[in-house]
């Protein structure tokens, strides 16, 4: 049922309230006449595209059993071509099978941020201001050379012949090749330098030689090749599903075999696909998915089509498939 609200009615009211009631009334009227959307009852059965801010679709997926980590502090997740993940947790890098058995336990000097699967089982390791490339078969670490002390590296993606890193402090995307030489930075985009109101800064490969590298401050994703350049874009801003809410989403994003872009909004909490044209596909989880401490958790996606959150308030790696995938 409507709410009608005239004048007379709202002159009428005030008069009525007083003290540190006419505060907590004039509070309730504003919410009710700016934001009524705000005020609909959340419901799962809703369309995919109602302007909720927390609701939405969920039957699509189903939330798998989870891994528990030990520790107190994640870094990142990643996961390995032919199966299984990593994972890092205080000082160590765990090292998981395809059946999510702990196959390996690494130490590592400090906390990795982020971390990236390349070929021949290496990983490459987002710490702080550098990236440590680590064999597991010759259980070797090589540092390789600072980004300078106000570089932040937030994310980390690899193929064949480059490494990708997501620099927040710098506000850029700095290319290797896999052997630590500097081929270029990335710091334009067709609207200026990145806009980054905080540190959170994701990247992912897209299939062809392409980069999908979020641009939170203006609510969008973009599509670039290897040298920057912007090839096309998804995103905006909006409380419906299909938009990017707050001061500043997507904060993490993923690429799928299929092409399917999977993105986090920190705030909402919100993990959505979006479909290999960036149209909105479907909700996968939202705010009541997750524990309000959790802001920015790190995602991945496994050649499996499992989407994986690393949640540091259950700490444990969580999965996320589609229904009819494991129904068949």
């Amino acid at each position: 049922m409507g709410l009608n609200i005239n004048g007379s009615t709202i002159r009428g009211m005030l008069l009525a309230a007083t003290g540190a009631g006419f505060l907590v009334f004039m509070l309730l009227i504003l919410k009710t006449v700016l934001f009524p959307s705000a005020i609909q009852e959340i419901s799962n059965s809703g369309s995919k595209e109602q302007s909720m801010l927390f609701g939405g679709k969920l039957g699509e997926f189903r939330e798998d059993t989870p891994v528990p980590l030990p520790g107190n502090n994640f870094g990142g997740i990643a996961c390995f071509p032919n199966g299984g993940f990593a994972v890092t947790t205080d000082t160590s890098l765990l090292v998981f099978s395809s059946e999510k058995k702990l196959a390996d336990t690494i130490s590592l000097p400090s906390l990795a941020e982020c971390i990236a699967a390349g070929d021949n089982r290496t990983i490459y390791l987002g710490m702080g201001d550098h990236v440590e490339v680590l064999s597991l078969v010759l259980k070797k670490t090589e540092e390789w050379t600072s980004l300078g002390e106000k570089s932040i590296i937030s994310s980390i993606a690899a193929d064949k012949d480059h490494v990708f890193v997501a620099d927040a402090g710098e506000k850029q995307v700095v290319v290797f090749d896999t052997g630590g030489r500097l081929l270029r930075f990335i710091r334009e985009t067709d609207k200026g330098p990145f806009l980054l109101p905080g540190t959170a800064f994701d990247l992912a490969i897209v299939a062809g030689n392409k980069l999908a590298v979020v641009d939170p401050g203006r609510h969008r994703v973009l599509l670039m090749d290897y040298s920057g350049n912007k090839l096309w874009q998804f995103g905006f801003a909006a409380t419906a599903l299909a938009g990017f809410m707050g001061c500043c989403n997507p904060v993490h994003i993923a690429v799928m075999d299929d092409g399917s872009f999977i993105t986090f909004e920190k705030g909402v909490r919100r993990l959505k696909i979006y479909d290999e044209k960036g149209e909105f596909k479907s909700l996968v989880a939202n705010s009541s998915s997750f524990h309000e401490t959790v802001s920015t958790p790190e995602i991945a996606v496994s050649s499996q089509g499992e989407i994986l959150i690393l949640d540091p308030f259950m700490k444990s790696v969580r999965f996320f498939v589609i229904k009819e995938a494991v129904e068949k």
